[in-house]
């Protein structure tokens, strides 16, 4: 009797002590384990690098109606992105009031887009964003008109494994080539989103971008 008494109290101290080395492992995040997977998995910022260049229809894409210009994929234009941004958008773009700075050292201008393609680091799906740009007057050193633009991601946006993609406002440069063709370049520094990255293993395949909505 001794001996099974001895024995049921250590069964219970060891189910006991398992009990509480699992608790002590805690939830993934703070959304525990009950919570959908991509809940689970925390949120990173990604710095954005790399390279944009664009260029525009000859024809205004019907979708644009009141705005200037637009840039369409399917139809060899829009912009195409190389580094952490690996993809394509269409756009539409307008310039602001007033047409030119007060002190005549620029324009504004206006333009929405829509990518689609991969955010290394975070995955592949769509997201629509704003840009905010100021064109500087031409710089015969550099032969282009230089400019900056501050964009942002429209929350709430994104799909894929994109869902839940966010970002302030950032910083990139560029220009405008005299053939018309434009370039932005991403500073790592003045660049980043916020994401949850897409499962590698044990969780599914990362989307694949012909499972995505095309570009209009």
């Amino acid at each position: 009797m001794h001996r099974i008494r001895t024995a049921t109290l250590l069964c219970v101290a060891l189910a006991a002590l398992f009990a509480g080395s699992v608790q002590a492992v805690g939830p993934l995040t703070d959304a525990g384990y009950g919570a959908p997977e991509a809940s689970r998995r925390p949120a990173v910022v990604v710095q954005i690098s790399g390279r944009i260049d664009a260029t525009t229809d000859h024809v205004l894409n019907p979708r644009c109606a009141g705005k200037l210009w637009s840039g369409t994929p399917k139809d060899g234009t829009g912009a195409f992105y190389k580094g952490t941004f690996d993809g394509v958008s269409d756009f539409c773009g307008e310039l602001r009031l007033p047409l030119v700075e007060p002190d005549a050292s620029g324009f504004d201008y206006r333009e929405d887009h829509t990518y689609v393609g991969t955010v290394h680091g975070c995955g592949t799906g769509t997201f629509e964003y704003t840009v905010d740009g100021i064109g500087r007057p031409f710089d015969p050193d550099k032969g282009y008109i230089p400019g900056d633009e501050y964009w942002s991601i429209v929350e709430g946006t994104g799909t894929g494994d994109l869902t839940g993609i966010r970002s302030g406002i950032n910083h990139r440069t560029g220009g405008i080539n005299p053939d018309g063709t434009v370039f932005a370049e991403f500073n790592p520094a003045t660049n980043s989103v916020t994401c949850i990255p897409a499962p590698r293993s044990g969780g599914g395949p990362m989307t694949s971008v012909s499972e995505l909505p095309k570009v209009k």
